[in-house]
C-alpha cells in the first residue's frame, strides 16, 4: 500500500512539474480555493467556450463533469449548463465573463500573458 501511494504522489509531482504555466494560474487557483466549482458538461458548447477563456488555465477550476459524475450535480441541484455555484451557496447558470467570475469570488484578476 505504501509502495502504490508513493508511485501515485511521484506520478501526480511529475504530472504538475512537466505542466507548462498558463495565464490564468493564478486566478484559477484562487476560484478554486474560494470555493467556486463549475459544473458542465464536455458535450456543452457553452461550457467549453467557458473552458476555453481560461487560456490554458481551467485545470485548476474545481469543475464537476456531469456526465461522469450525475450524483453531484443532482446533488447541486443542476438544471442548466454551465453552472457555477459559489461557497456562500450563490449560483449563475450560464457563462460568466473572468472578470464577473473575479469580482464574486473576490479573486485577482491577473494575467501572465
Amino acid at each position: 500500500m505504501k509502495r502504490l501511494l508513493m508511485v501515485l504522489l511521484m506520478a501526480t509531482t511529475l504530472t504538475a512539474c512537466n505542466r507548462e504555466a498558463a495565464p490564468f494560474d493564478a486566478f484559477a487557483q484562487c476560484l478554486t480555493d474560494k470555493g467556486v466549482a463549475m459544473y458542465g458538461s464536455d458535450t456543452c458548447p457553452h461550457c467549453q467556450a467557458q473552458k476555453n477563456a481560461f487560456k490554458g488555465s481551467f485545470d485548476l477550476v474545481d469543475y464537476k463533469e456531469c456526465n461522469r459524475n450525475p450524483g453531484a450535480c443532482q446533488e447541486a441541484e443542476v438544471q442548466a449548463y454551465p453552472t457555477w455555484i459559489f461557497a456562500d451557496g450563490d449560483r449563475n447558470e450560464g457563462r460568466m465573463s473572468l472578470s464577473e467570475l473575479a469580482e464574486k469570488a473576490g479573486c485577482e484578476l491577473t494575467s501572465t500573458e
